[in-house]
């Protein structure tokens, strides 16, 4: 991707994502009109589309935006000469999970880069605090009615477990798995163990998973069907002991499990 515009911008340099990300249904949006005044860039003004959900800005500029072929894209470009990649920051990709599709950090692009790169690819940051957008295939065609630089169905990559491997990491408060582009890792010891099955000893082992899994191309979906499986819980020793549970178990096979209530498959 060629970075262009006519403004001046330093990227929020070293970039390890430490932040809270999970995942959050989109069931409802809606555009809005907005005008760019761009006289600071010495252009006139132009009037673009605005993509809204639960009062959050998603997309601010539709017909101005593209998708690259990495299936990359800058979801908020600059606001002082709205030319795509002038600015650092707010890249999302979009990928498929069964009969799910979601948007999530540029992971396999800022896994390539050094520390001060990666800030030039990091996620908007509604994502860094409300978690990675996601629609059922039925919702994501009327998305993308208003939002046509998104790509088709059929064109759209699968979800691929290191990806997923990712996102658990990320989405895990107080650093519990550490932070990207580091290794998933346990880095809190205070954990209360809540019952039987929730022992330190399995979830040792699941991170160990998590460690191979990164090497792991393959495609994973995403479900909300629980039924048959197990889902420990853990206790953090932290104020309010919020409950964690990272892994769904069902036949002795230990799969990632969301916060939001999702089982990778």
């Amino acid at each position: 991707m060629n970075r262009k515009g006519v403004c001046t911008f330093v990227s929020d340099a070293i970039c390890y994502i430490k932040y809270y990300l999970a995942m959050w249904l989109i069931e409802n949006f809606t555009s809005q009109k907005r005008v760019f005044d761009r006289s600071d860039a010495e252009m006139h003004s132009i009037e673009a589309t605005g993509i809204f959900c639960q009062g959050i800005e998603i997309i601010n500029a539709v017909e101005l935006i593209e998708c690259y072929e990495e299936n990359v894209f800058q979801a908020k470009i600059c606001d002082v000469c709205t030319f795509q990649d002038c600015k650092s920051g707010d890249y999302l990709t979009i990928r498929r999970a069964g009969e799910y599709i979601t948007f999530i950090p540029a992971f396999e692009i800022m896994e390539t880069k050094n520390d001060w790169e990666r800030g030039i690819y990091k996620p908007p940051y509604y994502i860094r605090s409300k978690g990675c957008p996601i629609l059922t295939l039925k919702d994501y065609d009327n998305f993308r009615k208003s939002v046509p630089f998104l790509p088709y169905l059929e064109n759209i990559p699968s979800l691929k477990m290191k990806e997923a491997v990712r996102i658990l990491q990320q989405e895990c408060r107080w650093g519990i798995l550490g932070s990207f582009p580091d290794m998933p890792a346990l880095k809190r010891l205070d954990i209360i163990f809540f019952d039987d099955s929730s022992t330190r000893e399995l979830l040792e082992t699941f991170i160990e998973s998590l460690q191979d899994k990164l090497e792991n191309i393959s495609t994973v979906q995403l479900t909300r069907k629980k039924v048959g499986f197990d889902i420990p819980t853990y206790i953090i020793d932290v104020k309010s002991f919020p409950e964690w549970m990272p892994v769904a178990i069902k036949d002795n096979t230990m799969y990632i499990h969301f916060e939001s209530g999702f089982v990778c498959v």
